[in-house]
């Protein structure tokens, strides 16, 4: 089954798609889209598919400012998108039941899934594509103005940038705290996250965790036989640990 829903924050609205599987699972997958991504992205519906083919459910949403949720995507920050991760996850486990959640992130979804799995005992496994490191690094290696960038015809300013500097960056201490079994997969020709920032995460990460560097991959997984592996072997490591 496949049921559309909006969960309130902040008095907004977040968009969320639940695919309910045909089990009585404990466990569901969260995706979190990129920077300017949506939850509709082909990447989040596959998995969903997947997944529910092998008996687990998901739920993928839009942050707000993107999509088809409230807000506006220059107050998108880190910690409003992890405040929206956050109310997904009471809506997971107080209204739908689940006691467990997997994270499937991607980009900075992926860096926000990461945040979340320090601070979260409900996260018990953790998958993200493309994921950068240090959000301040990939700031400073693209946009050379401190105030404000534009992305797309998109301008994120001073609020957004402030909020990224306080709150934008892993540190060892940080992944200390992950006990969630973490796949790590990176393109070795991402042209927007450099790969040293996956084999950083990866060198850090203390617990059960796994690389995969796709030869030729970009950021967003464009080739779609690349996709379709990426897809499967996330769904293997959920499978595997839920």
């Amino acid at each position: 089954m496949i049921q559309k829903t909006t969960v309130a924050v902040d008095s907004q609205k977040i968009a969320c798609v639940f695919h309910q599987a045909d089990n009585d699972s404990d466990a569901c997958i969260i995706s979190c889209h990129g920077l300017l991504a949506t939850k509709d992205s082909p990447k989040y519906i596959f998995l969903a598919e997947e997944l529910n083919r092998r008996g687990l459910s998901s739920i993928r949403f839009d942050f707000r400012g993107c999509g088809e949720s409230d807000g506006r995507i220059e107050n998108s920050h880190v910690t409003n998108r992890l405040r929206d991760l956050e109310v997904v996850m009471d809506y997971v486990k107080d209204d739908l039941g689940f006691d467990k959640v997997g994270l499937f992130g991607s980009s900075m979804g992926g860096f926000i899934s990461i945040l979340k799995a320090t601070s979260s005992s409900m996260v018990k496994v953790l998958v993200t594509l493309s994921a950068p490191y240090s959000m301040t690094d990939i700031l400073d290696l693209h946009f050379s103005n401190s105030e404000m960038f534009e992305i797309d015809n998109i301008v994120l300013g001073t609020n957004f940038i402030k909020d990224l500097k306080s709150r934008g960056n892993l540190t060892p201490k940080l992944l200390k705290q992950i006990h969630s079994p973490t796949l790590i997969f990176h393109g070795n020709l991402d042209g927007v996250v450099p790969i040293d920032h996956a084999q950083r995460l990866y060198r850090e990460l203390e617990i059960d965790k796994r690389i995969e560097i796709i030869p030729g991959g970009d950021h967003v997984f464009s080739n779609p036989f690349q996709l379709h592996w990426v897809i499967q072997t996330s769904a293997d490591w959920f499978e595997k640990y839920l």
